[in-house]
């Protein structure tokens, strides 16, 4: 699974952001309390629901991957159709 880090790369290079906001963006990360700075300013920028959808989405197709490496078929109990966050999926033997 991709870590925080590596999210939060993918996100903020897809949103075409200034050179500035980027280093302001590194700032936030050198210190303590990081994610809340940074939640703060996904707010600020009306960001805050794109970075939950692209976070879910992101980990959703790791996990979907690293079963599809070991063997394990997932079947989706529920559908994104309906505006909602994944829903569970359950192994199918």
């Amino acid at each position: 699974m991709p870590s925080r880090r590596a999210q939060r790369r993918l996100f903020i290079d897809g949103q075409g952001l200034s050179a500035p906001t980027v280093m302001r963006i590194g700032h936030i990360f050198s210190r303590r309390g990081a994610y809340h700075r940074y939640k703060e300013l996904l707010v600020r920028r009306d960001a805050l629901e794109r970075w939950y959808d692209f976070s879910n989405k992101s980990e959703e197709g790791a996990l979907r991957e690293w079963c599809a490496e070991n063997g394990i078929d997932l079947q989706r109990e529920g559908g994104l159709d309906e505006g909602i966050r994944p829903s569970p999926c359950s192994v199918v033997h």
